[in-house]
């Protein structure tokens, strides 16, 4: 930017490029600039970030990099008689704080305008406290409310939907029932798949196909802010080459990302993640809620005839920023429940298909992981 028109009450971060000696692009952002302005013209936030709350109408930033300066115009404009809040409404998680994004039209151009510059409420504060002068909230409790800024006679509001995460881990779908899935399959017959837990079974006998796969449906609307999809799988002997995954940002058109694992091992339980960062802008609250429409596994050739039995524990949404709760004594397979996936866990793990701490699995407390563990973990689920 050579020059620069800013509303007043507008912000502005700039990018610094650096050149070398020869004219060169050779950074495009410079680290470590730090900008100033005289007063009158407003004050800068954080050393990087110019707020224009001055009185003068004009004037210049100064940028300064090791002991090198440049200077850039700036003028002041009026604009703030259509000052709004960026999103009718957002999610919230209750434990990130958000400063409430606001803006103005000058002309085409959409211009920040600092939070700083409106009086906020909350029109609950038992579900939403903001910043009467900072405009930054946090969600305290599940539930919907309104949060309102004015600047003068200007007054707009934005709906804030609580959503706070129970767990770091939870399942999207509790309890499965398989019948509210579509499921289908190239490459393979004869399909059988039974419920068990947050997950299903999935059994099928193999033939000859082009282009094998298979494909889960439903559509879930997932919770809150979620950091990652997560998918634990053990695909028994069935030839997994890799995931694809369809998902919708709020407002958005689907769209389908694929994951294919370093490695598939036989008979043994994997883990796919799925950050949310990796296919939409996860810092944009307009992106919320995500749903989870689809997951495709992609297959290599089966075996015509063979029998293949697949083992999906669990279908999960991961929340970075909520507290790691202690383990519950038997939830071998940390989905907060213990029944009897936990079973299946633990087998697996004596039998080393599986890898789980040996402190979570040696339930009778004798010093060892065997058959004993099982029949503990039994009677626990029995009690």
């Amino acid at each position: 930017d050579f020059a620069l028109h800013s509303p007043k009450y507008g912000v502005y971060t700039p990018k610094f490029y650096g050149y070398n000696q020869y004219g060169m692009l050779v950074n495009t952002d410079v680290k470590g600039v730090t900008i100033s302005c005289p007063e009158s013209l407003g004050h800068v936030i954080g050393d990087t970030t110019f707020y224009a709350d001055g009185t003068a109408r004009e004037g210049a930033l100064t940028a300064t990099y090791q002991g090198a300066t440049v200077s850039m115009p700036i003028q002041i404009l009026d604009g703030v008689d259509n000052i709004k809040i960026a999103n009718d409404s957002i999610i919230t998680n209750g434990y990130k704080e958000y400063t409430v994004d606001v803006q103005t039209t000058i002309g085409e151009n959409v211009m920040n305008i600092s939070p700083l510059a409106l009086t906020w409420k909350s029109l609950d504060e038992s579900i939403v406290s903001i910043g009467e002068h900072t405009g930054v909230l946090k969600g305290l409790r599940n539930g919907k409310t309104q949060v309102v800024g004015v600047l003068g006679e200007i007054c707009d509001t934005m709906q804030v939907n609580v959503e706070i995460p129970e767990a770091r881990v939870m399942p999207i779908d509790p309890n499965l029932d398989i019948t509210t899935w579509k499921l289908s399959q190239t490459g393979g017959k004869d399909v059988v798949a039974t419920a068990v837990g947050n997950g299903f079974d999935y059994t099928y006998t193999g033939v000859s196909a082009r282009s094998p796969k298979i494909v889960l449906t439903k559509t879930f609307r997932l919770w809150s802010l979620p950091d990652m999809i997560r998918v634990r799988v053990n695909p028994g002997e069935a030839p997994v080459k890799n995931f694809v995954f369809g998902l919708r940002a709020n407002g958005g058109s689907m769209i389908y990302h694929t994951i294919t694992p370093a490695a598939i091992t036989a008979n043994k339980e994997m883990v796919v993640d799925l950050p949310t960062a990796d296919w939409c802008t996860a810092t944009d609250m307009a992106n919320y809620p995500i749903s989870l429409i689809s997951i495709q596994l992609n297959m290599n050739a089966s075996k015509a005839g063979q029998v293949y039995d697949m083992h999906f524990r669990g279908f999960e949404t991961v929340y970075l920023d909520a507290p790691e709760a202690p383990s519950k004594k038997g939830d071998i397979n940390g989905d907060g429940e213990i029944n009897a996936s936990d079973v299946t866990a633990l087998i697996n793990k004596i039998l080393s298909l599986a890898d789980y701490a040996d402190v979570m699995c040696d339930l009778d407390g004798d010093g060892e992981v065997n058959v004993g563990d099982v029949t503990a973990l039994i009677n626990l689920i029995l009690k």
